[in-house]
């Protein structure tokens, strides 16, 4: 259910937090509703991601110039996937499949004493920072 994948990437969420909704927010619009997801489990749908590029949009640079103090965490970056999502399931009992170029963003931080980074935000889908 989506649950079981919202609780995953929250799980390695902001500890303070403070983008902790934010992020759920997030996850929530990339995932079908309960509703939509049991009517992809009738299909047999199943989707895989194959990043092709990952990369520091040039954009980020001048987002952290242009925040105020204190907006953006110390150690954050973020990194713009390049992809295709490849989605595979049964219409009327006939195999189907179709693949999409996807685009989005991650919003990191990666404190300098902590043993990991922690996912902050998304942007939304194929409207990544450049």
């Amino acid at each position: 259910m989506p649950l079981d994948y919202s609780a995953a990437i929250l799980a390695v969420g902001d500890p303070s937090g403070t983008e902790q909704a934010g992020l759920a927010s997030d996850v929530a619009n990339y995932l079908p509703s309960r509703d939509q997801w049991v009517e992809l489990r009738k299909h047999a749908t199943s989707q895989t991601l194959t990043i092709e590029r990952t990369y520091v949009p040039e954009a980020w640079a001048d987002a952290v110039g242009q925040a105020p103090p204190g907006q953006v965490p110390t150690g954050a970056s973020a990194v713009t996937i390049e992809g295709t999502r490849h989605r595979a399931g049964t219409w009327n009992g006939t195999p189907v499949t179709d693949d999409f170029q996807v685009a989005f963003t991650i919003f990191i931080a990666c404190p300098a004493k902590a043993d990991s980074c922690h996912a902050l935000r998304l942007s939304q889908l194929d409207n990544p920072l450049k």
